[in-house]
């Protein structure tokens, strides 16, 4: 009996660690309820309801438990392989809700082209992504033979980027110029709009952090006056190229312009524009820049290239990205009756960050 007893013992105790991993499987589908797998596994064993003291109190009952844990081996020699796949998943799980959703991403990078320092660097970018439209306020002195003429040009600059496919932009950048002269042509003075110059640039999408472009420029004759004009239909083609790395942006933007129809007592238009540039941007968003805007007039064989150092700094109005910079401009060299004493240029650059 002692024998049997002690069998019996050890019987229940393997039919506990079975009962409890039994219970662990079918918890991952639902939750037990009490004494459900007692219950099942002497149900299963005997084909009748039984109780605890009945498997512990009668010898048939233990070797029903026998039977019982003989059937379950299969099922538990599976478990460690449920087990596994199970705990992969549930580390998958955890895996994925570690990383971050694509919305925050989404958030975060358009929070990165919203900041005040990148903007500034892209508005360096001839042909970034960011739209803006800028107002260029110039205001030169010294011009005419006697040195006493000013000039005062408004220039109106919209720079509209174009995705045409996600490789490939296309940038549009119009020049309208409204100008007032006095004392350049004589003791008159003249007010009105002048010519149009209308560039279109092709430029990779993803071009970091050598960016170029290539296209076309027109003039289009638009002076309200024949002294504010060349009253010629001109066009040519034009390039940038340029590398940013960290705060600094420096490349060099040219055009040439051949005219092709006007009017015929006006003089003909082949002049070549260069305009290398260098600027530093601090994480403040301040940009100091130092450029050339130099012409070459083919006809009269002379040179127009003022020099400009710029101080420039990206603020909010309102919530509203705007870049704001003032330039002093002296001539290296220029054409007769043109300005020989420094100038001043005040810009002020709406900023549209593309969305």
């Amino acid at each position: 009996m002692k024998a049997i007893g002690v069998t019996c013992i050890v019987v229940l105790a393997l039919a506990t660690v079975l009962l409890r991993l039994n219970c662990t499987v079918l918890a991952q589908s639902r939750a037990p309820q009490n004494g459900e797998c007692v219950y099942r596994l002497v149900s299963d064993a005997s084909g009748t309801i039984g109780t605890k003291e009945a498997v512990i109190n009668s010898w048939d009952a233990v070797q029903a438990v026998r039977a019982a844990i003989k059937r379950s081996a299969a099922t538990i020699s599976f478990l460690p392989a449920d087990m596994i796949k199970e705990t992969m998943r549930i580390d998958a799980s955890r895996s994925l809700a570690s990383l971050e959703p694509p919305a925050v991403k989404k958030d975060a990078a358009r929070e990165n082209e919203d900041d005040p320092a990148m903007l500034a660097k892209k508005l360096r970018n001839p042909v970034s992504s960011l739209a803006r439209i800028s107002f260029e306020n110039n205001l030169d002195f010294g011009l005419s033979a006697n040195r006493e003429g000013y000039r005062y040009t408004l220039n109106l600059e919209p720079v509209i980027p174009f995705a045409l496919n996600k490789d490939w932009n296309l940038i549009s950048r119009t020049r309208f110029t409204l100008r007032q002269q006095d004392g350049v042509v004589e003791s008159t003075m003249q007010t009105g709009l002048g010519d149009i110059l209308q560039s279109f640039f092709l430029s990779p999408s993803k071009a970091e952090p050598v960016f170029w472009g290539a296209g076309a420029t027109l003039l289009i004759p638009t002076a309200t006056d024949t002294r504010l004009g060349t009253g010629k239909f001109g066009l040519g083609p034009t390039i940038v190229i340029g590398k940013q790395h960290r705060a600094w942006t420096y490349g060099a933007m040219v055009r040439h312009i051949w005219s092709v129809a006007g009017h015929n007592d006006r003089v003909d238009v082949r002049s070549t524009y260069i305009q290398p540039f260098v600027s530093y941007t601090t994480r403040s968003a301040w940009t100091f820049s130092l450029d050339t805007e130099s012409t070459y007039d083919w006809v009269g064989k002379q040179w127009a290239a003022p020099i400009h150092f710029e101080v420039a700094k990206v603020v909010r109005v309102t919530g509203h990205p705007i870049s704001v910079g003032a330039t002093m401009a002296c001539w290296a060299a220029t054409p007769a009756g043109g300005p020989q004493a420094c100038g001043v240029r005040f810009t002020v650059s709406p900023l549209f960050s593309a969305r």
